[in-house]
């Protein structure tokens, strides 16, 4: 997270804007990929209030860590919080006017594999029950848990 600042650049004497920030900026600010692997930051306004919010793609932890992509909505003041309302495994999405009413408002993502895809005993209770919420998908390892669709 980069925030851009007015200064005077000495040799012309202009007005510049300098970018300053990095890790420690972003989590002072909220912004992270909680237990997971940052893979994209998606920056849409996903609430219509005019401020940019960021979904942030993860990829999948190796370990049983429930570690979805996360919604950070803007709060206004150069922090954002966490909606836990939308998490999702995806890849990839797009913002889209999928019901034609001429706003782009809709995400279309392509859901991952929401269980780790290695053998062995796992799924903790917290991963069972948020998978079960993810349709369609099963995971490499059926002998251990049936689909779940």
């Amino acid at each position: 997270m980069f925030w851009g600042e007015e200064e005077i650049d000495m040799e012309s004497g202009e007005k510049i804007t300098i970018f300053r920030g990095g890790r420690e900026v972003a989590k002072a600010a909220g912004i992270h990929m909680r237990y997971g692997r940052g893979r994209i930051n998606y920056m849409l306004d996903v609430n219509g209030d005019g401020l940019i919010d960021i979904f942030c793609i993860q990829d999948r932890h190796v370990t049983d860590t429930v570690a979805p992509g996360i919604m950070l909505i803007n709060q206004g003041n150069r922090t954002w919080r966490e909606d836990r309302k939308m998490t999702e495994y995806t890849r990839s999405m797009m913002l889209t006017d999928a019901d034609g009413d001429g706003i782009a408002q809709e995400i279309i993502l392509s859901r991952g594999f929401c269980f780790p895809q290695r053998d062995g005993p796992f799924l903790s209770d917290t991963l069972l029950s948020f998978c079960k919420t993810r349709p369609g998908k099963c995971f490499r390892s059926a002998a251990h848990y049936p689909c779940l669709v």
